[in-house]
């Protein structure tokens, strides 16, 4: 048993001296202004949008002139209509380049992390382009977080496997395995202070500070767990007699502080929320009633050999192949719970280290099933092999307890991204005569500058036509009341090309294409969409967040997210986060190839509409047009694809 101490104490060591830095939580996933974003009009505040629920009370957005002044109106503060997002209000700015710093600490694990990003005001988008969004990265793994961590699980293991084998293996509990669980309390009140004090540095607040936060909360509740277990332990110690009693309480309040430990973690950030958090919470009761039982176990066989203890092999032996049973299938849950594809377990540390814990599960699997078939039915002759055999499966334990420590310590890989937005919109044609084909580009595609290119070529040969003059005109045929315009462009090689404003408004345009050579003229006329912009905010449903001119933003969102009937969501926000009254009617429809449906929308409040639809499977584009109580143009899409 020495040994298997010594091994304990040595794979704790090394795996906090070997923790790497975890990746951040709290990720910013999007923020108005964006990063690089060329405005014309200084914003009067900073969003930003979090991957997980930040702790307001932890965090801030500090916002810097190039020579370091600040221009942020108090505390950062939460957004009303999105929990995972924070703003800060601005004073007025100059024509600039301004940094965002942010600082935030996740409310789901009390993990800290920054990052910084730019924007212009009334500048050219070139002079802020290279100042994108720094990556964000959290501090390296704490030594002391890594090691609270290891000291808690060390004491689950104890408290739950030292009580359940001491009150249900043994019909009268060994003194032995009695220390064993009180040892194992006191381990994980150490490690509970740890990580207490690992967080509150992490959060850069006082303890006071920590405390009237919801991860203060969350360690108040893994301590009342705990002190239920020592009120439970010090009650078989003093009453004997009703010691079994009292140890199997002992046990069910361990398994309470495990849930509450586990529900702070990981668990809580996945969804479904509770599903997974359970899943967690009887991962960590199975796995230390397994281990932890084998360790209590060992102790408990010490001395004389005989009947008693033979039983309680036995015992726990039936008992062990259930707990690997469910220590097997809940890690499997949690796995995809948090693992989003086949190649995060090679791509990333979390998976990597998911790999690891699932090897050394597969060779404690093995040594169980070495004693349960070999050396339990000769254990009423000797416990020679089995006690052989259980040291080195109480090694492995505590060397999968320590890679668990280390694995609570690491950030899941995060969703897949995703996919990259196309360079621009790309639309083809033909004249009637046949003679010509044309192919216009529209780079970026949004509304706002582009930069236009059309290339000529030969019906029938394909060649390039590089001898005409050619001219863009622009029609919108979402509003009558904008005038044409038009745009002359300018050959260079193979590619006629021009920069302009012409895709001025969000929507479908008709472009037409005047090519002239010689005497020789023709038109074709092309349909073109501005692509959708917008940032998704992964849920159920999936919100996509559209910024709009003067720094309002509309948030749509169809549910359910299948073919069929549903219902698409749209709600106006002012740049102060607050919702923005839609005084007039709203003109919405949604698309998908050449299938046009209008939305009859149904106002829920001031700026909040839904229309219910029929739509089919594959990808849709709902387009907006309604105007703000000031008079202003409230335009834009969002884009979504509908599964069978």
């Amino acid at each position: 048993m020495r040994r298997a101490v010594v091994a304990f104490l040595l794979a704790g060591a090394g795996m906090i001296a070997l923790a790497p830095a975890a990746n951040a939580h709290a990720l910013l996933r999007s923020s108005v202004p964006a990063s690089g974003a060329q405005l014309d009009h200084a914003p009067d505040a900073v969003a930003i949008v979090f991957t997980e629920i930040p702790e307001p009370s932890l965090s801030s957005i500090h916002v810097l002139d190039t020579a370091g002044n600040p221009y942020e109106k108090g505390r950062a503060r939460p957004v009303p209509s999105n929990r995972h997002a924070l703003r800060v209000d601005l004073k007025p700015l100059a024509k600039g380049v301004y940094t965002v710093a942010w600082r935030t600490v996740s409310r789901t694990d009390g993990h800290a992390t920054g990052g910084s990003f730019a924007f212009g005001v009334g500048v050219p988008a070139t002079n802020v382009s290279h100042a994108g969004p720094a990556v964000p990265r959290s501090p390296p793994t704490s030594w002391l977080e890594v090691a609270g961590r290891f000291g808690l699980f060390v004491g689950l293991l104890g408290i739950i496997g030292g009580s359940w084998v001491a009150a249900w293996a043994f019909l009268s509990p060994p003194r032995a395995v009695r220390r064993f669980a009180v040892l194992s309390w006191f381990a994980a009140a150490i490690g509970l202070l740890l990580l207490a004090e690992a967080q509150r540095r992490a959060a850069g607040a006082s303890l006071g500070d920590l405390l009237a936060t919801p991860l203060g909360r969350a360690l108040e509740w893994r301590a009342a767990g705990l002190a239920g277990a020592g009120v439970m332990l010090t009650f078989a110690t003093i009453w004997k007699g009703s010691a079994r009693r009292w140890l199997s309480l002992c046990a069910v309040a361990g398994a309470g502080f495990a849930y509450a430990h586990v529900a702070a973690g990981h668990a809580e950030a996945a969804s479904p929320r509770i599903v997974e958090a359970l899943a967690q919470g009887v991962h960590v009761v199975a796995a230390s009633a397994w281990v932890g039982g084998l360790a209590a176990l060992l102790l408990g066989l010490r001395g004389v050999h005989d009947e008693t203890k033979v039983a309680a092999v036995r015992r726990f032996s039936t008992t062990a192949a259930f707990l690997l049973a469910i220590v097997a299938a809940t890690g499997i849950v949690r796995a995809f719970g948090q693992l989003h594809r086949w190649s995060d377990l090679w791509t990333s540390s979390y998976g990597v280290v998911v790999i690891l814990k699932a090897a050394l599960i597969v060779v404690l699997a093995g040594l169980g099933a070495v004693n349960r078939y070999h050396n339990v039915p000769r254990a009423r002759t000797s416990f020679y092999g089995l006690r052989r055999i259980s040291r080195a499966e109480v090694t492995v334990g505590v060397v999968t307890l320590a890679v668990a420590a280390l694995l609570a310590s690491l950030a899941p890989p995060p969703p897949k991204a995703a996919a990259a937005e196309p360079a621009g919109v790309v639309v083809s044609g033909a004249d009637f005569g046949t003679t010509v084909r044309v192919r216009l580009s529209a780079i970026p595609g949004t509304a706002g500058p582009n930069r236009f290119e059309v290339r000529l070529t030969g019906f029938d040969s394909g060649k390039p036509i590089t001898d005409a003059k050619v001219t863009l005109r622009f029609t919108f045929e979402d509003d009558p009341r904008v005038g044409q315009a038009s745009l002359p462009l300018t050959r260079a090689g193979d590619v006629y090309r021009a920069d302009g404003l012409t895709l001025s408004l969000a929507g479908r345009w008709q472009v037409s294409v005047l090519i002239e050579r010689g005497t020789a003229s023709l038109e074709i006329p092309l349909e073109l969409a501005t692509r959708c912009v917008q940032s998704p905010i992964a849920g159920t449903p999936t919100i996509y967040v559209v910024n709009l001119a003067g720094g309002d933003v509309a948030q749509g969102y169809v549910d359910p997210e299948r073919a069929g009937k549903t219902e698409v969501h749209l709600t106006f926000f002012d740049a102060k986060g607050n919702e923005l009254p839609v005084p007039g009617t709203l003109t919405w429809r949604g698309s998908s190839g050449d299938r046009l449906v209008p939305l009859v929308p149904r106002r829920l409040s001031a700026g909040h509409f839904v229309a219910g639809a029929t739509l089919a499977a594959g990808p849709w584009r709902f387009d907006f047009a309604a105007t703000g109580k000031d008079g202003s143009a409230l335009r834009g899409c969002f884009t979504e694809t509908l599964q069978p």
